[in-house]
């Protein structure tokens, strides 16, 4: 979501947008997850 802020030191207008970039605990829990697959049938 683009954002509108003025720059604190020259006064200028300027636009930040942010992007997500997935970290290291996100590929940790996705392949703690979803490498191993289902949970063997105990029964």
């Amino acid at each position: 979501v683009p954002v509108q802020a003025v720059c604190p030191y020259c006064g200028n207008l300027i636009i930040t947008v942010t992007s997500f970039v997935p970290g290291t605990l996100s590929w940790l829990l996705c392949t703690t997850l979803f490498v191993p697959g289902p949970l063997p049938d105990s029964a």
